[in-house]
Formats: structure tokens, sequence, C-alpha cells
């Protein structure tokens, strides 16, 4: 499903980072005979090892893993931002990672309010941090947008 030098999100299964997305590459793929299952090597873009600069490599498995999302179209101007709706559910990068929350409100023309629901934190981006979320679904992007 996976190849060498694929570019890919990564979701945490740890508890405090669950529902993160962070963006690796795949370095190596072992396949175990014995259970039929393959396993990846990924080596992550924004997170390092402990006491160490180097990029943090992990083994995860296929169902960790999804494609990187679909680029979000360039601002057609300065003055023209992109359309978030009130309610839309968004992706905002934040500590190294993609995070899911909601839109809640907008700040002038640029910025946007966003509620995490797990947290029912509700902080303040600019839209440069914010892609309109997407799903990883039976191989396909499925958009949760509001229209």
């Amino acid at each position: 499903m996976f190849y060498v030098g694929q570019k890919v999100e990564v979701c945490s299964k740890q508890k405090e980072f669950i529902g993160s997305y962070y963006e690796a590459t795949v370095i190596k793929c072992e396949f175990s005979p014995s259970s039929s299952i393959i396993s990846y090597h990924v080596q992550y873009r924004n997170l390092i090892e402990e006491d160490s600069d180097n990029p943090l490599v992990e083994k995860v498995s296929a169902d960790e893993m999804r494609p990187i999302p679909p680029p979000k179209p360039p601002c057609p101007s300065p003055s023209k931002y992109p359309d978030f709706k009130m309610f839309e559910v968004v992706d905002v990068f934040e500590n190294s990672g993609w995070w899911s929350g909601q839109i809640t409100g907008r700040h002038g023309r640029d910025r946007f309010f966003v509620c995490f629901p797990p947290t029912g934190e509700k902080l303040d981006y600019h839209h440069s941090q914010l892609r309109h979320h997407l799903d990883w679904t039976n191989r396909n992007w499925i958009s949760r947008k509001i229209r």
C-alpha cells in the first residue's frame, strides 16, 4: 500500500496526542511471512529523537498511516483568504503536527477561532495554519466541509 520514499502522515496512538497526524517519509518496508503483515519504518519531518537533533524514526503499521492530503489551493490574492465556514471541521498545524478542530469564529480577515472538542480549548490561528479537513476512507479523500 505504501512505498519507500512516499510522503505520509502518521497518526499518534499516545493518549495525549490521539487524533493528531505527523508528516513523515517511508524509509523501509518489512513483510512478516509468518503473520502476513507489512510494517513500515518512517522518518518524521518535524519530530526529533529525544536528546538528539536527528529526525525521529519509528516502526508503524499501515493502519497508522495515510498519504499526504492533496495540497490546499493557493490564495488567489492577498485580499482574498480561504473561506472557512462556521463549525467546519479543519486541521490546524500546531506542535509539529496536524490536529482536528472546529471553526467557531473569525477574528479579522485572516484569523480564525478553532475549538478542539476533546479538551474544549478554543484558540486563535492565522489562516496559513489551517487546512480543510479530509478523511482517508477506503483509499479516498472524503471532505466533511459544510456547504
